[in-house]
């Protein structure tokens, strides 16, 4: 028995008959190992067909030549009348191919370019922010930006240990906000959780931000020296550009009778192209701007010298590849068992992999990008701000709580002696280990890892401790800001 295969003159990467009638590509890969896997032994013989058309194959079924056409036929193309297309041996779609413009390798401030313009300005405008919302909460609350300072003379070893409440400078809330956005955030000064919360917020506020600056510098770092200037169908319309489809075939018809708006807008604009070739020659001297065919078509072409060619955009319309048979051929189901079974053993991945993806010589991706890595702009961090705005809120209440508590404590002395001392009872006052400090000055021993050592003022510290207590606000004031710090270690 012999089996009569009809093959196109010219259709790479999937069959190329030379003129000793050599045939190379995928479909004759593909070939042996599916006869194997459908049972056929038949002895093959090869037929070229008369033209280089897509639906070539039609003349050799009509006259009963072929048996098989090993074609690369587009899934729905409208041949039902004259023959039968076997199950998809390759999924895939239509795609653009386009010339990348040439970045500016000389670019002073590439390193901006992973964020818009106005996210800088938003980035930097949210420091400022941060910067303000500090300051203001450590002016409204009682333990913003308070620190407790506890001395005792030296020369003097029985006089008592006094707490100071010392207000720290506020000069640094802004080199804090912006370490924080690199990735080092500073430890929050001040004993209030207010204060606290803004930070916690401001700094993972900062490691999100600094992640997606990261990862999308390298993106742009690591895709070379070029940069595609259409990325998809939209953005053909937005520039008035012009693309072009093989000339007479399926995906001709598809782009002028499709119901797709983007593509209804682009039909003015839309030329036939003799053949991909010429059609890819047409994208490289710039006289279109986009060459419209099935994925598989396109990737090779991307492995072309001088590699300035790129596959872009989502899959859209059809592009799904099967073979064909001549009506009510016997040999129909056989096929489409072996393509299934082939597809299940990654047969078929392999050679997409040999013919499409490691084809010619520029390296080629192995995972073909549907878009580019685009600029960031506000919107990708919308959900950030929010956050941070929420957290603000917070902050601001927590504040509003910290001085009404303050507030009643101060007006019912009663509640706050019983609060003071069931405090004592819990977690203590802190006397026993102003009392083991001394013991163990007087000893010599020295301190153990477990109690904190008292600092110990200068000669002058009796003066020091008198101006601080002057720079207090009032004695009133004093004794509320000791109190929320000793209601703090609640926290």
């Amino acid at each position: 028995m012999v089996l009569r295969v009809v093959t196109p003159p010219n259709r790479l990467p999937f069959i190329k008959t030379y003129e000793d009638g050599h045939r190379e590509g995928l479909l004759m890969d593909m070939l042996p190992k599916l006869l194997e896997t459908a049972g056929i032994n038949d002895t093959v013989n090869f037929l070229l067909a008369k033209d280089n058309n897509p639906d070539g194959f039609i003349d050799a079924f009509n006259e009963d030549q072929a048996d098989l056409a090993l074609y690369p036929v587009i899934i729905g193309k409208g041949i039902q009348a004259q023959a039968q297309q076997t199950a998809a041996f390759l999924n895939g779609g239509l795609q653009l191919l386009v010339r990348k413009k040439e970045r500016d390798s000389d670019q002073i401030f590439t390193f901006l370019a992973p964020f818009s313009a106005y996210l800088w300005i938003c980035i930097i405008c949210s420091a400022l922010a941060v910067f303000v919302v500090w300051i203001i909460i450590g002016k409204l609350s009682p333990l913003g930006t308070y620190t407790v300072r506890r001395m005792r003379r030296i020369d003097s070893p029985d006089e008592e240990v006094k707490e100071f409440a010392i207000e720290s400078a506020t000069e640094s809330f802004l080199l804090e906000a912006w370490m924080a956005l690199v990735g080092q955030a500073l430890i929050p000064r001040g004993r209030s959780w207010a204060v606290w919360i803004v930070s916690l917020s401001w700094g993972l506020f900062g490691v999100i931000v600094l992640s997606a600056y990261t990862a999308n510098l390298a993106a742009i770092l690591a895709d070379g020296n070029f940069d595609p200037a259409i990325s998809n169908v939209a953005d053909l319309l937005r520039v008035n550009g012009t693309a072009a489809v093989l000339k007479g075939g399926q995906n001709y018809a598809y782009v002028r009778t499709t119901g797709d708006p983007a593509l209804q807008l682009l039909q003015p604009n839309i030329v036939q192209s003799p053949t991909y070739d010429i059609g890819y020659d047409w994208v490289q001297s710039g006289e279109i701007d986009a060459l419209i065919a099935p994925d598989s078509y396109l990737l090779p072409y991307m492995a072309r010298p001088p590699c300035n060619t790129q596959v872009v955009g989502p899959y859209f319309g059809i592009g799904s590849m099967a073979l064909a048979v001549p009506l009510n051929s016997t040999l129909l189901t056989r096929i489409n068992t072996a393509i299934y079974r082939l597809g299940e053993t990654g047969y078929i991945d392999g050679l997409y992999t040999k013919w499409i993806i490691h084809s010619d010589t520029c390296e080629m991706p192995s995972v073909v990008p549907q878009v580019q890595a685009p600029q960031l702009g506000i919107s990708a961090f919308r959900g950030l701000w929010y956050m941070l705005f929420a957290f603000m809120v917070l902050a601001f209440i927590h504040v509003g709580l910290e001085n009404l508590l303050i507030m009643v404590l101060h007006r019912r002395p009663k509640l706050r002696a019983k609060v003071e001392h069931l405090m004592e009872k819990v977690i203590g006052d802190g006397s026993s280990v102003f009392e083991e400090e001394k013991a163990r000055d007087e000893e010599k021993i020295p301190p153990s890892k477990t109690s904190p050592a008292v600092s110990s003022p200068p000669e002058t510290s009796g003066a020091t401790n008198r101006r601080t207590a002057d720079d207090m606000k009032s004695e009133e004031a004093g004794d509320a800001v000791l109190n929320s710090l000793k209601l703090a270690r609640w926290y």
